[in-house]
């Protein structure tokens, strides 16, 4: 089994009367990629904020690497990197200027990882440019340098693509993929950009109105997004006994008195009409429908 970086009992905070996040039970382990999705103030960042110690939790419980003594608590946060606020940095000074402020201030020793940061980054070329003359795709990516100074175990990131254009977010998350990759860096990502992180995350968490409504790994999510025929007939419970029947298969769902949905035969869906029709059933349409990260977040919301 492996071990979870990140663990929350009953996560809870307040403000005054306002129940901001409320009894939360997350897990990450080490080596996920855990996307945090929610809507604006579902209390994605409020959750965050507790988890680098931003915030003082109201009640509950939070476990970093196995430990939840605040003494161990202090230290494990040391193994973590955080980027949920826009870092306050110097407008005139350069991104190599600016992390080498960073790194003395945290007493780090290793002059030579600034150039190991700015390269994982893309950001080796921006040589005297100032940072008041980054492009916003730019300034993100040195708040994700000055997030990994130190080489931390656990990455946490709030709305880290919020703004970018197209290609600033493929880069974006091509870096996210390397760091993950050769680096074996554990993330915690909110989002509101759906499609985006879906091509990152392996597991997901579903936050609104301050609770977790549910998690889910990557194969659970293209399990429950996966793709169907739907097709609609006169007499659907009756398709569906012909369908297993005569076409030995169980990938298909009744969903109505004249709908159902079928879960392969994409190729040629044309073998399940004619089938029907020379059964004597009525088709009156059939049509592919595509689900996706965004459709499912949507039904878990409604349904809470």
């Amino acid at each position: 089994m492996s071990e979870s970086v990140l663990n929350t009992t009953r996560l809870t905070k307040l403000y005054g009367s306002r129940v901001v996040v409320e009894n939360i039970n997350m897990t990450i382990k080490r080596g996920e990629i855990y996307g945090f999705i929610g809507k604006n103030g579902a209390g994605k960042t409020t959750l965050l904020r507790m988890v680098t110690s931003l915030v003082r939790p109201s009640g509950g419980a939070i476990e970093l690497f196995g430990s939840s003594d605040a003494k161990d608590l202090q230290n494990a946060r040391t193994r973590i990197g955080a980027m949920i606020e826009t870092p306050a940095f110097f407008p005139k000074l350069t991104a190599r200027d600016n992390l080498e402020y960073y790194r003395l201030q945290r007493g780090l020793p290793d002059a030579g990882e600034i150039d190991r940061i700015l390269h994982s980054v893309n950001l080796t070329e921006t040589g005297r440019k100032p940072y008041h003359h980054f492009s916003l795709g730019m300034k993100q990516r040195l708040g994700l340098a000055l997030a990994i100074m130190g080489n931390p175990e656990f990455l946490v990131l709030d709305e880290p693509i919020n703004g970018l254009d197209p290609t600033g977010m493929v880069e974006f998350r091509n870096i996210i993929h390397r760091l993950h990759r050769e680096n074996n860096i554990t993330l915690l990502i909110s989002s509101h950009i759906l499609s985006e992180l879906a091509q990152v995350a392996t597991k997901y968490g579903i936050i609104h109105n301050g609770r977790l409504l549910k998690e889910f790994t990557q194969t659970e999510l293209e399990q429950q997004t996966r793709g169907y025929i739907l097709v609609k007939v006169n007499n659907a419970p009756m398709a569906g006994c012909i369908i297993r029947e005569q076409l030995d298969t169980n990938q298909f769902e009744v969903c109505s008195q004249e709908e159902i949905r079928l879960f392969t035969f994409f190729d040629d869906p044309s073998v399940v009409t004619s089938l029907l029709s020379a059964n004597g059933l009525r088709v009156y349409s059939s049509n592919e429908v595509k689900v996706n990260l965004e459709d499912y977040f949507i039904s878990v919301i409604e349904a809470a």
